[in-house]
């Protein structure tokens, strides 16, 4: 049918007539027109022949990829440390030699390995039983009547089971590093709810979608110092640090989200010194720093979205020095710096809006010495100072409005000593100022300043040399017992 429609159709293209009108002295002849048909006819033939053997030998291909990663798959989740090291290599070098779909294939077949149960040692709640390699888990749920309830859970260990993880994740981050003769940083990785003795990924670039969310990093520690995360996701939701140390120092976090949420940072260290957020959001909200150090000095958040709402630190030192924050929106709200020495010394906050509203700052001091605020609007209404020292000396507020409405400073020592509040409005209404010494000294004020009901319970308020500008407006009844 194909040949007898190309028969008369060329024909026609080429002699003007119906074939069966041409004759042996037309130029183009009948028999012309039936040879050219058998050669376009013969060339369609080998093109098909070619497409069938290429689809079958993708076929072949195809099963014999899947048969060797269901050997490599099996030798992994084999009793013998040997096997499953040869299994964790065979996948390596499967991934290697194949294409990026199936590479992602073989990636995702070792990181379902990691996240396989696995408890550390002295983990809570947690007993071994008769047999090595059976853990029983006693969990405690709530009964249909409310009451509590204790129930066991098995969880079939496997021999040697530290050492395989340690050796997936030397391929891993071998893999993921500048120099590796086959990249995997394109990649996406999922270490859900996956347990770490220790993890160096310093200097590791993920390109791709990372989810650590629920992930636990004990023993020495997580270290992710120079680490790159370029990919749309970046999440570390839930996830608890403990052990030795946990560092981020000078990382980069590109991603379109990097989400910390009600990340609990138990580590000695948790260290973000250096590091670089971009993207539209990240987040620690309701994260918890304890331990003895958190550092994000020098840290530069770009996103248009930064929070810190409802965070706790309750490290010894929580320092944001010399930080700077751009974008569209820093949220501090409901932030709570407990019992915690809190270091805002020469921060810029340059995102258009800042937001400090009810923080709650405690310990020994609060530093904002030098801070820099250009944001359009710095809020800390209800925010509560109780910190033994609160000191903002030489800050500068440039935003159009700067509010402390309502504000609680009930430090020993209160100190604006030679800050200057360029903007459009600066707002004290209802602030309390409760502590032995409040000193508003060389304070410089611009535009609408506004003091309305705001108390002294007690102290020293001083407020000598202070220079209001030529278009300032004063608002509201000081009620402070001056003592220039």
């Amino acid at each position: 049918m194909f040949a007898a429609a190309l028969w008369v159709a060329l024909g026609w293209l080429f002699g003007h007539k119906w074939v069966w009108e041409l004759d042996q002295g037309a130029e183009t002849t009948r028999y012309g027109v039936s040879r050219m048909v058998l050669y376009i006819g013969a060339g369609v033939v080998g093109v098909v022949g070619v497409l069938i053997a290429y689809r079958r030998q993708r076929g072949v291909e195809e099963g014999h990829f899947l048969e060797q990663l269901a050997e490599s798959a099996r030798q992994l989740g084999d009793e013998n440390p040997t096997v499953q090291a040869a299994g964790a290599y065979a996948l390596a070098g499967l991934a290697d030699r194949s294409t990026r779909e199936r590479r992602q294939q073989c990636v995702d077949v070792l990181c379902a390995y990691m996240r396989l149960p696995y408890v550390t040692d002295g983990a809570q709640g947690i007993r071994v039983s008769s047999s090595v390699s059976e853990l029983v888990h006693t969990r405690t749920t709530q009964g249909d009547a409310g009451a509590e309830e204790k129930v066991e859970q098995t969880i079939v260990m496997r021999p040697h089971d530290r050492a395989t993880r340690q050796t997936i994740m030397r391929i891993i981050v071998q893999h993921l590093r500048e120099g590796a003769l086959v990249t995997w940083s394109n990649l996406d990785f999922d270490f859900s709810n996956t347990t770490f003795d220790y993890v160096d990924f310093s200097k590791a670039r993920f390109a791709g979608s990372v989810r650590f969310s629920g992930a636990t990093f004990s023993g020495s520690g997580a270290n992710f110092t120079e680490a790159e995360f370029l990919g749309g996701i970046t999440d570390f939701e839930n996830v608890r640090f403990s052990g030795g140390g946990t560092s981020f120092m000078k990382a980069v976090f590109r991603s379109e989200s990097t989400n910390f949420t009600e990340a609990y940072f138990l580590a000695d260290n948790a260290e973000f010194s250096g590091a670089r957020f971009v993207g539209s959001y990240t987040s620690f909200a309701e994260a918890r720093f304890a331990g003895k150090y958190v550092g994000f000095v020098s840290a530069e958040f770009i996103s248009k979205n930064v929070s810190f709402a409802d965070a706790q630190f309750v490290a010894e030192d929580s320092v944001f020095q010399k930080a700077k924050f751009a974008g569209d929106y820093a949220d501090f709200s409901g932030v709570k710096f407990i019992e915690t020495a809190a270091n805002f010394r020469e921060t810029v906050f340059g995102s258009e809006t800042v937001h400090f509203g009810h923080a709650e700052f405690s310990g020994e001091k609060t530093d904002f010495q030098l801070a820099l605020f250009k944001s359009r609007r710095s809020d800390f209404v209800g925010a509560a100072f109780l910190a033994i020292w609160s000191d903002f000396r030489g800050a500068v507020f440039e935003g159009e409005y700067t509010g402390f409405v309502a504000a609680a400073f009930a430090s020993k020592v209160v100190h604006f000593g030679e800050v200057e509040f360029r903007g459009e409005a600066t707002d004290f209404q209802r602030a309390e100022f409760t502590g032995a010494s409040t000193r508003f000294e060389h304070v410089l004020f611009k535009g609408r300043i506004n003091f309305d009901e705001s108390r002294c319970l007690g102290g020293e308020m001083s407020m000598g040399g202070v220079k209001f500008a030529s278009d300032s407006i004063p608002s509201g009844k000081c009620d402070f017992p001056r003592r220039d």
